[in-house]
This record gives structure tokens, C-alpha cells and sequence, in this order.
């Protein structure tokens, strides 16, 4: 079965993700959003992103498109144990490996091209904090950024979680992915470093 059926008849159909997909149809695509990049440059137009257009190649690594309300579902599964709305998606022993670090303490943090990411290892398609940072983050949170800075990050022993969408691919601003996690724990867990980040604005 090719990967997008897979994912449509497995995850997105009977998790309710009625607006997620590697292709957008017709009668959707007033709904895509434009890609900026630096200095707010457009970058590509709606009517000329691939996955409009039906010439992107689905894979398991990148190039869905999704929404807030899609996106937030598949989170709050993945909080609730892999289990939402009475159906198990995944086994708690499973996604408990998931989202532990695999990588050396030689590999840690990662650099993102010549960007140091704080704190930062590795699980089994999560990327997972392995000390509480300088931003916010926490032991423990897990979290994804995808194309254009959308984010989100889950703690699975707190249950807290939050998802960050931008149109945005400057990554001189990667920052803001950090400074929306700190605040969102901040928020939800009462972190007084963290705190510290709206305080200065």
C-alpha cells in the first residue's frame, strides 16, 4: 500500500485529520497558505506550492500539509499514549521508546546546519530534550519542526503540549520556536525561567 493511502486509512481518516495530506483538493486550495522568507519576502505563492500543484512525492520523512486543529489532534494523541476518541494508534511500550533519546552523549546537541540546538538529542522520529534549557524547554519535552516553522512539542509525563505554525523559512528566526515552547510551558507548568522570556519582550 503506498504511503499516503497508508497514512489516510490508518491515522488521518480515523483520527478526524480531515484537512491533512500530501495533496490539496481543488476545493481546499483557497485555504493554502503563501511560504514567506526573509525580510517577509514571498517566497512562493499559494496556487504554487507542490502540494497544490499534485507534484510533490509522497514520504515518510516530509511534505504533508496540514492545519491547527489537524495537527493538535494527532498531539493530543500522542499525550493521551497513543490512544484518542477510544482507538489505540500506537502501543504505549512503543511510543514510550519513541520518545526517549537514542543518541550518544558525542552527538549532543545537534547543529542544524551551523545552528547549535540546545539540549537537544534524539528518539525514534521525535526529537527529545535531555536537560531543561536556557529557553524554557524541559527534560523530557519531545518535539518536531517541520517547513516553515510549524512546531510542537509534547511532555509525556506532564501532558503538556503546544503547536506553533508559521509561513516563515528564515532561519535566522529559529528562534522563535524556542521562545513559543519556553512561554507555552511557562504558561502550563509554571516554569519561572521561562517566564523570563515574555518579561523581556
Amino acid at each position: 500500500m503506498p504511503i499516503d493511502q497508508f497514512l489516510h486509512t490508518r491515522l488521518f481518516g480515523p483520527l478526524g485529520m480531515t484537512d491533512t495530506g500530501f495533496k490539496v483538493p481543488p476545493e481546499k486550495t483557497d485555504r493554502v497558505a503563501a511560504m514567506y522568507g526573509a525580510d517577509l519576502k514571498l517566497r512562493r505563492a499559494p496556487e504554487e506550492s507542490p502540494n497544490v500543484l499534485g507534484t510533490i512525492f509522497p514520504r515518510g520523512n516530509t511534505g504533508l500539509v496540514s492545519t491547527l486543529s489537524d495537527y493538535s489532534r494527532f498531539v493530543k494523541m500522542l499525550v493521551n499514549g497513543g490512544e484518542w476518541d477510544g482507538k489505540r494508534y500506537l502501543k504505549p511500550e512503543s511510543l514510550s521508546r519513541m520518545l526517549q533519546n537514542r543518541l550518544p552523549e558525542s552527538q549532543i546537541p545537534l547543529q542544524v546546519g551551523n545552528i547549535s540546538t540546545p539540549g537537544q538529542g534524539f528518539g525514534l522520529g521525535f526529537g527529545v530534550l535531555v536537560e531543561d534549557t536556557d529557553y524554557g524547554g524541559r527534560k523530557g519535552d519531545c518535539f518536531w519542526p517541520g517547513a516553515a516553522f510549524t512546531y510542537f512539542f509534547l511532555n509525556p509525563d506532564t501532558g503538556v503540549y503546544g503547536v506553533f505554525l508559521t509561513q516563515f523559512t528564515d532561519l535566522r528566526k529559529l528562534h522563535f520556536l524556542y521562545e513559543f515552547h519556553g512561554l507555552a510551558n511557562a504558561i502550563f507548568t509554571g516554569n519561572e525561567e521561562a517566564k523570563g522570556l515574555g518579561e523581556k519582550g
